[in-house]
């Protein structure tokens, strides 16, 4: 009994150091409408993303969301997230890629579907406070036109709502007027690691289990060489 209660104490105390911190959300108010990947002009945009700056300190992110907005048709297509710096120099609003390009591929859009939430596993990448963000969709099913929605403001973090990034077949980055930001968050997974005051808290947990561990087996034993007397 007493094994088992401080095992779910120490369970519980790593488990609330180890909570998703949200450093980027723009999820809550819908505008809706959204972001053509096949825009107006007819040059279908092969990246749509946004310029963001990010809450908090812990700059390890774990997860992307994102939510595309079908427009037309049913299919499949995959999609493609990409992070670049800030490019504070001149020539584009873009500057190089942050770490690999992250993909989910095969992902369905029915006939009922108002819109679509992608998350993308990122490993542990580590962004700067300031970045671009863009995505891309490839292999698309023939009449599946697809957009990005817009939602009015993040409530964590930053982004100026009069533009949106584009990217064009040609690999031209450009800055293009909106009124709204993208759909989009970003959490990390804050690093376990116990304040000074709970270090004799966790040695006391440790030594009870041992504790508790060796009085098991004492008493198993001593039940044994009773039933062989």
């Amino acid at each position: 009994m007493i094994f088992r209660s401080v095992v779910f104490v120490l369970t519980a105390f790593v488990a609330e150091r180890l909570s998703a911190e949200i450093i980027y959300s723009n999820t809550t108010t819908d505008t809706l409408t959204g972001v053509n990947f096949n825009n107006s002009l007819g040059v279908p945009f092969a990246e749509v993303g946004d310029q963001i700056s990010l809450a908090g300190t812990d700059r390890t992110v774990q997860v992307a969301s994102v939510q595309m907005l079908p427009i037309a048709g049913v299919g499949f297509f995959d999609a493609t997230l990409r992070f670049y710096h800030v490019n504070s120099s001149g020539g584009g609003p873009v500057g190089a890629q942050i770490g690999d390009s992250f993909n989910v591929r095969t992902v369905e859009v029915l006939s009922t579907d108002g819109f679509k939430n992608i998350d993308f596993s990122l490993g542990g990448l580590v962004l700067p406070d300031d970045v671009t963000f863009t995505l891309a969709v490839s292999n698309v099913t023939s009449g599946l036109s697809l957009g990005m929605s817009l939602f009015a403001g993040p409530t964590i973090g930053r982004s100026d709502n009069t533009f949106l990034i584009t990217k064009d077949g040609a690999g031209t980055f450009a800055q293009i007027t909106s009124a709204a930001n993208l759909y989009f968050s970003l959490s990390t997974t804050a690093t376990a690691v116990p304040e000074p005051l709970m270090l004799p808290v966790l040695a006391f947990g440790l030594a009870a289990t041992a504790w508790a561990k060796r009085r098991r087996i004492l008493n198993g034993w001593n039940t044994d060489a009773t039933s062989r007397e």
